[in-house]
């Protein structure tokens, strides 16, 4: 099991650079997300004006 899953993270070589691009997609869709939340946040803050 164990080794299974060591060459399942190290796929085959290429796990460094497999993971990093998952990592940066995943830290990108946290940064719109959070954007748009204070977005949103802002927007209602004005309209309450």
């Amino acid at each position: 099991m164990l080794e299974s899953l060591s060459t399942f993270i190290q796929m085959g070589g290429y796990g460094g650079y497999v993971w990093f691009c998952y990592a940066a997609a995943v830290a990108m869709q946290a940064g719109m997300i959070i954007n748009l939340w204070r977005r949103r946040q802002q927007l209602l803050s004005q309209k309450k004006q």
